[in-house]
């Protein structure tokens, strides 16, 4: 049936479906939660061609989120009535629901002539067109509407006309099927006529006021008496809507079927509705039943006074016994086939008895048993073969009193007793025998595994047992003796660091576990390549760093696998560097960040300086190497200077070609280190920089007038002094000379 005509939507009402969830906001507003009789479509797939939301192949909008109707009684939406939604009739417990009649995925029953009424559930209806609804500017089934037509103002509203379109109007009259009762709603009628006057064919509206029947109109001649309704475009305005179907779609009126109308039909009550032809109770301000009955003519039991339906019985053969475990309540002429009830237990103790091979899960049943020797625990059912029930009565067709096989130690006082066990056909009770559980490694289950060995990245954990029986039943945890897992290693000799004490020695510990030494990297957590060794890194790492190098960090979008290469050099103002007072040096430099601290690298300065010499292949022509040394871890730099600027050219482009990446500058360090017998090893921690610097030392000043004037005064004195030295000396010299006689 339909809801009562002065809803402004055309609703089926219905039982409300079993699966509705909770009340939707506070209202009557439900959701169908799976009922498969209503809305409960899936979504949709490429191979099915059930449309949830009306748009094929395509998950969104979902149903709730489509607007169908506009509803002003639906408060929980503010007028909105979704696609998915159902609205219970009445208190929110009631039976009675109602969902929107002419949606475009409920239009198959218009198809298949349900609307067009079979039997005797239909009525007759005449619409007036007013206008056509407009769906892109929001217009809606239910949505109110009007139009001015030959000087006069009629209202409406929207509805699904039998075109599927949205078009305007309001009702104008109503019959039911067989033309007894006819309802016109104010429009025309001859003088006389009240709203509530009834009359003889006499008083037949006149145009556009069409009375529907069997024929489309009522016959003059007949006798049918007419109820007379305000509605628009009279004084009162009331609007009632026009059937879903109706063939409107331009000027005039047209008449349709229609369904029943729904409503309280109680005249006590004080929503009584005069026009509704089916009894609902919710509808009612007391909702009661009023003369429940079949209403179906074709039934057994069909009441022609009923105006609720009731429970229909067809004739159907069947068991009438009321003991019988196959009665049937519904059934008129008995069968002769009943079958009378046996009280026992129906289910066979033999597992999988009359079970189907290819039923999912045949005989994929197991027994536990710790003793198993595949280590799994599980006995196989092909093994075991236990019963499934005790008591089973073979002649029982009712099921009752079954009690189910319980595999388990049925003594109590042993460790294993389980009380809800009902069989022990393959479990044997254990005594209490008291010890620590705890296992010893070697005793530990298959898969055990203690979270790191001695040589794993993350060491053990306190725990294993080292006084364990097999024999123990109950755990005594004071009758363990457990091991202490620890670094007991003092020092280690750590390239960069020297010989060092681990960072978590632990001089309780009696089983040597992973110990931790220094280890430089990048601990930012905003870095890119936070917990790695290498400024190469591009992600996240793993490499137990323990010690923070900020210059190995490596942000987002910013790229640090090298230093920035440094400034040119900067002459003295006003001197040119080919002045021949000045020395020119070209030093090719190699900068990277290498493991350890200053303490151990700053004495060995001299060896770093041999060792990249010997790694890069430096020419003997660069005959000094000067090595810079600062903190973080530390980053060494060294610089090969000489005068030969095509030879610091060429030794530039050759370290740049060896610089490819830390890796491989620290293989080329420690081989160099090799060579030359010493023990030093290099861990490189980012990727060298090449780059050139030039040294420049001033020779002497150039000489102006004033210093030339003084330095030929001094050298004409320095002359003078010397040659009155030289005559004093010759003079002093001959007078020394010995002298002989003749």
């Amino acid at each position: 049936m339909q809801s009562p005509l002065a809803e402004p939507v055309s609703y089926l009402i219905h039982p409300t479906p079993k699966g509705s969830k909770a009340l939707y906001n506070g209202t009557d507003a439900v959701r169908t939660g799976g009922s498969p009789l209503f809305f409960d479509f899936p979504y949709v797939t490429a191979e099915s061609n059930v449309v949830a939301n009306l748009e094929y192949a395509d998950r969104s909008p979902h149903p709730s989120d489509i607007v169908v109707a506009k509803d002003p009684s639906v408060t929980a939406s503010l007028g909105s009535v979704y696609m998915d939604q159902v609205i219970t009739v009445g208190a929110s417990s009631s039976t009675y629901a109602k969902t929107v009649e002419g949606l475009e995925y409920s239009r198959e029953y218009m198809k298949a002539g349900h609307n067009t009424g079979g039997g005797h559930f239909f009525g007759f209806a005449t619409c007036h067109w007013i206008k056509s609804c407009d769906e892109s500017s929001g217009d809606r089934l239910g949505t109110p509407c009007e139009a001015t037509l030959s000087g006069v103002l009629y209202k409406g509203y929207c509805f699904r006309s039998l075109y599927e379109k949205l078009e305007c109007g309001h009702l104008t009259a109503i019959d039911n099927e067989y033309g007894e009762k006819p309802v016109s709603f104010d429009a025309f009628s001859k003088p006389g006529l009240t709203a509530s006057s009834t009359s003889g064919a006499t008083a037949i509206p006149v145009t556009p006021n069409v009375l529907p029947s069997s024929l489309g109109l009522v016959p003059s001649d007949t006798a049918a008496m007419l109820t007379i309704k305000p509605s628009t475009p009279g004084a009162s305005q009331t609007v009632y809507r026009c059937p879903t179907g109706s063939p409107a779609k331009s000027l005039g009126t047209f008449v349709s079927k229609r369904f029943l109308i729904g409503g309280c039909m109680n005249s006590m009550d004080a929503n009584y509705d005069s026009l509704a032809e089916v009894h609902v109770p919710p509808y009612c301000a007391v909702a009661a039943d009023f003369h429940v009955g079949c209403m179906v003519p074709w039934a057994t039991n069909f009441d022609a006074a009923a105006k609720q339906s009731g429970e229909c019985k067809f004739p159907t053969a069947g068991c009438m016994s009321s003991t019988a475990v196959n009665y049937n309540s519904m059934a008129t002429t008995d069968d002769g086939l009943c079958i009378e009830a046996v009280v026992g237990c129906t289910v066979n103790s033999t597992s999988y008895e009359g079970v189907a091979p290819d039923t999912p899960g045949y005989k994929s049943l197991w027994h536990g048993w710790y003793g198993n020797m595949d280590g799994s625990g599980r006995v196989d059912w092909s093994v075991y073969q236990g019963p499934t029930v005790k008591k089973f009565d073979p002649a029982a067709n009712v099921n009752e009193g079954c009690i189910v096989a319980i595999e388990g130690c049925m003594t109590p006082g042993s460790v294993n007793y389980d009380p809800d066990a009902t069989v022990s056909s393959m479990t044997w009770c254990i005594p209490e025998v008291k010890g620590c559980m705890m296992p010893h490694e070697s005793n530990a289950n298959v898969g055990y595994v203690n979270p790191g060995p001695v040589s794993s990245t993350y060491g053990k954990i306190d725990g294993l047992n080292a006084d364990f029986s097999i024999m123990t039943t109950k755990h005594d945890r004071t009758m363990c003796v457990t091991a202490r897992y620890g670094c007991s290693k003092k020092k280690k000799d750590v390239p960069g660091y020297g010989l060092v004490e681990a960072k978590n020695a632990d001089k309780f510990g009696t089983v040597d576990s992973l110990c931790y030494y220094p280890k430089s990297g990048c601990l930012n957590p905003n870095a890119v390549n936070f917990g790695c060794t290498s400024a190469e890194a591009k992600e996240t790492c793993n490499d137990l760093v323990n010690e923070h190098t900020a210059s190995l960090c490596k942000f987002p979008q910013e790229d640090r696998t090298s230093p920035p290469t440094p400034p040119p050099p900067q002459f003295p103002n006003n001197w040119n560097p080919d002045d021949p007072n000045l020395k020119v040096e070209y030093g090719p430099s190699v900068e990277s960040v290498i493991a350890g601290d200053m303490d151990y690298w700053e004495p060995r300065k001299p060896l770093l300086a041999q060792i990249f010499k010997k790694a890069l292949s430096v020419p003997d022509s660069f005959n000094e190497t000067s090595v810079v040394l600062t903190p973080g871890s530390v980053r060494a730099k060294v610089t090969f200077w000489t005068n030969d600027a095509a030879a610091a050219n060429q030794l530039t482009a050759d370290l740049e070609a060896k610089a490819t990446s830390a890796s491989e500058f620290g293989g080329l360090l420690n081989a160099a280190a090799a060579e030359l017998g010493s023990d030093v090893e290099f861990t490189v921690l980012s990727k060298p920089s090449v780059f050139a610097e030039t040294r420049v030392t001033v020779l002497h000043t150039p000489l102006t007038v004033g210093a030339i004037t003084g330095i030929t005064i001094g050298v004409l004195a320095g002359v003078i002094i010397i040659v009155a030295f030289i005559v004093y000396y010759r003079k002093k010299k001959a007078a020394s000379k010995a002298t002989y006689p003749a």
